[in-house]
């Protein structure tokens, strides 16, 4: 069965993770509670994608966020696609949030990313790569022209191999992608594409697929 979650909703500027509510059952997609390693629950949407939503009347919006399955040690019943070390990367919602425009929903989804304290999410794991960035990594700007998205950062990007340098790539340029409603994304840091500054090609996802149960 598709995962779920349970939400509340945020005022901007609030701390996102204290106010997600938690889930009973760890057997769902639960982000908190479960065991130390865990932060905050999240959920997929039908087929364990994410539904990437307008702002509603009061300006509340679930931010889009994507996460790694790590190669040989997917969660079951889940749809992402597979990319770089034979990794997954999949979508998942955050808790409604009050956002002001389209770049302002960009601008806080790269900034959930960096937020998160913690490494891994549930068990099996999603992870977030970006969180190594968190006290080195800003976000500077953001825009949206046409069909592209463009992510200006300031300050270091922190990896620890090529296959976390692909992952980080992948998680941000997605979740910018997805937060915009656009297919194409520009990431760069210090004025830099963000795939030179890390030292590898351009990602390229390749087929979706879903995860046995």
């Amino acid at each position: 069965m598709p995962k779920t979650m349970l939400l509340a909703k945020r005022p901007r500027g609030g701390s996102l993770w204290p106010r997600l509510s938690a889930v009973a059952v760890c057997g769902a997609l639960v982000l908190t509670g479960c065991s130390d390693e865990n932060s905050n629950p999240e959920s997929l949407g039908p087929g364990g994608t994410v539904n990437v939503q307008k702002p509603d009347d009061d300006g509340y919006t679930s931010l889009p966020i994507s996460l790694v399955a790590l190669s040989g040690n997917y969660p079951p019943n889940t749809t992402g696609n597979t990319f770089g070390c034979e990794d997954l990367l999949v979508s998942v919602q955050s808790a409604p949030t009050l956002v002001e425009n389209e770049t302002d929903t960009v601008k806080q989804a790269v900034q959930f990313l960096l937020d998160d304290q913690h490494y891994r999410h549930g068990d099996p794991p999603f992870t977030n790569s970006v969180v190594f960035s968190r006290e080195s990594l800003q976000v500077e700007e953001t825009t949206i022209d046409g069909d592209t998205v463009t992510v200006k950062l300031s300050g270091e990007v922190v990896t620890r191999s090529d296959c976390e340098s692909q992952r980080i790539l992948a998680q941000l340029k997605q979740t910018a992608e997805r937060a915009a409603h656009v297919s194409q994304s520009k990431i760069t840091v210090n004025d830099q594409p963000l795939n030179e500054v890390l030292g590898i090609a351009d990602i390229e996802l390749g087929e979706e697929i879903t995860t046995e149960s």
